[in-house]
């Protein structure tokens, strides 16, 4: 049994992302995960999802998860709520990689990396910069949100998404790791969720959120074992190399169980850019990533960023030149913007 928090409710919010085309295609699963964890140890939680103008003002302590782009508008929300004698709590990317500015803004405590057990430990102990990492493997309560209100579909079947890990084991050089290492979560954990979402539910078609969802391939052979019996479809994101190393054969009970997409960070088509960045592939690699998946009858929405340093013309015309070959189906550009 946990200790008896000292405060009963808590109310977290999930900031608007007016960058986004639609801000109601996925719901904020973090808040669900963090909101699972304090339950277990009596808390009252609500996720607010509705915008910054009518959070609710009847709870002591409040929790805001903030990527940088969003940080302007946490620190709007801090200052209305502490005006009122609330404690508001921060977490997220930008708290992870920034937390001095959390501090100087006034933030009650800072949660850096994984806030399920973090969170708590600052309300309960008064901290103002803790950072727990989650290595236990807990279902997010999708209870706390009206996941009906998010509207997302694959190959036409009403879709919602979930995690089966957190973190990655790469190291491109554009990407903000907010973790050390990888925890997978078990195979038969990640097959109960599942079965949750499409028996209890009434999915049927996920999204696999992970960063890279096939990195061990025994568990990747359990969960498909059980997709099969489901009847369902499914996207993941994953990686020209990985794929090539799991061989035509898995790639295609993959296509069996019901996978009709991979997402795929191509990056650039440009062999420089893709050593400058530390990508750890190569444009042949990623191209016969790209072809086997579709020799399985899968198909690859490629990710593309734009003005990766050392960007010239001649990159972008060979990036240009490598969508021509027509390997993708789908593709998503993303303009390079650095953070702290």
């Amino acid at each position: 049994m946990g200790q008896t928090p000292c405060v009963k409710d808590i109310c977290l919010i999930s900031l608007p992302s007016p960058f986004l085309m639609d801000e109601k295609v996925f719901p904020p699963l973090g808040l669900a995960y963090i909101g699972s964890e304090l339950e277990l140890y009596g808390y009252d939680v609500k996720i607010h999802d509705e915008g910054i103008d009518t959070i609710p003002d009847n709870f002591e302590h409040y929790g805001i998860g903030a990527t940088t782009p969003q940080f302007p508008m946490a620190v709007e929300v801090l200052k209305k709520l502490k005006a009122q004698g609330k404690k508001v709590y921060i977490g997220g990317a930008h708290a992870t990689v920034d937390p001095q500015s959390c501090l100087d803004a006034g933030f009650n405590g800072v949660i850096m990396g994984d806030g399920e057990v973090g969170l708590r430990l600052a309300m309960e102990h008064k901290c103002q910069l803790i950072s727990t990492p989650a290595e236990r493997d807990v279902s997010p309560n999708r209870g706390l949100i009206d996941l009906r209100k998010y509207k997302y579909s694959i190959n036409g079947e009403e879709a919602t998404s979930l995690m089966t890990s957190r973190g990655c084991p790469f190291h491109c050089g554009f990407c903000c790791k907010t973790r050390k290492g990888v925890h997978l979560f078990s195979a038969t954990h990640v097959i109960n969720e599942i079965r949750v979402l499409v028996e209890i539910y009434g999915y049927k078609a996920l999204m696999f959120f992970d960063d890279i969802f096939i990195l061990n391939r025994i568990r990747l052979d359990s969960i498909l074992n059980a997709i099969m019996k489901l009847n369902i479809k499914f996207r993941c994101f994953t990686r020209a190399d990985l794929l090539l190393k799991l061989g035509k054969d898995m790639v295609k009970k993959m296509a069996d169980a019901g996978c009709v997409e991979f997402g795929m960070g191509v990056e650039s088509g440009s062999e420089k850019i893709l050593k400058v960045i530390n990508k750890g592939e190569t444009l042949n690699t990623i191209q016969r990533g790209i072809a086997l998946a579709r020799e399985c009858g899968i198909r690859v929405k490629g990710f593309l960023i734009v003005g990766l340093p050392s960007e010239s013309n001649i990159s972008l015309r060979q990036t240009e030149e490598f969508l021509k070959e027509g390997l993708l189906s789908d593709v998503d550009f993303t303009v390079f913007t650095p953070y702290k």
